[in-house]
């Protein structure tokens, strides 16, 4: 499992350098936690690929690719908020409200794991069996 701790660490530790600063310093990450960095040969065109912490940035150089990693990693961790956000809110379906139990559950059935949508998906059932029917206006 991935340390969201420790790629809000690396994202923080890369945004208070230049970008001209941040490919050795992405590199040094790279050594120290796995993950991949291009040895790219002088003068060729090419998409550079750098991967840290099972999240991959592309770019036309090693830059671009860091860039383009840091946004991805921020999306990563904005995902894992509402991920936790949502479980952490169904464990107390006593105290919210449907519609609050049915907005997190869309977001697990979205962005969860199959577990997570099977669950959402009973949770769902379960309010529509609960609900009391709508009068209809003539």
């Amino acid at each position: 499992m991935i340390d969201l701790e420790h790629i809000q660490t690396c994202i923080g530790s890369l945004q208070m350098r230049t970008e001209e600063e941040r490919p050795s310093h992405f590199a040094s990450w790279v050594v120290e936690q796995g993950g991949t960095w291009p040895i790219m040969p002088r003068g060729v065109a090419h998409l550079v690929e750098v991967q840290l912490f099972e999240i991959t940035g592309l770019g036309t150089s090693p830059i671009e690719a860091i860039r383009d990693w840091m946004k991805c990693a921020s999306r990563r961790i904005e995902t894992a908020e509402k991920l936790n956000t949502a479980r952490n809110a169904l464990r107390l379906p006593d105290i919210i409200s449907d519609a609050d139990i049915a907005t997190h559950c869309e977001i697990l059935k979205s962005l969860g794991t199959p577990e997570d949508s099977h669950l959402a998906r009973q949770l769902l059932a379960a309010i529509g069996k609960h609900k009391k029917p709508q009068p209809t206006h003539a």
